[in-house]
């Protein structure tokens, strides 16, 4: 499938965070890619993303969404929550550098 139809199927509120993961301009964000692939593999679901029991999957160990389940030393490269208690591709203070990207 080619990135403009999978983006096509993204909930509007995650669009921006679709561009920081996948689109070059937008600086391809590996913390990003992470997110969106939790929140895909659960239904573009936050709530969902935080619940997941799946163990198998390679990603598992750096879901952004579980809360208290490992200490910040072993997340691997992304915090659980930013210092408002959203989640960081939620958080209102988001800034990207790249021109002309959410």
């Amino acid at each position: 499938m080619d990135i403009d139809r999978k983006r096509s199927f993204v909930p509007d509120g995650m669009k921006g965070l679709f561009d920081r993961a996948l689109i070059t301009e937008c600086g391809k964000s590996r913390a990003d890619a992470v997110r969106l692939q939790c929140l895909e593999c659960n239904g573009y679901s936050y709530a969902e993303a935080a619940r997941c029991t799946e163990r198998s999957c390679p990603l598992f160990h750096f879901n952004p969404y579980l809360k208290n389940s490992r200490p910040p030393s072993e997340r691997g490269f992304m915090d659980v929550e930013s210092s408002n208690g959203s989640f960081p591709a939620q958080s209102p203070g988001f800034k990207n550098n790249a021109q002309n990207c959410p």
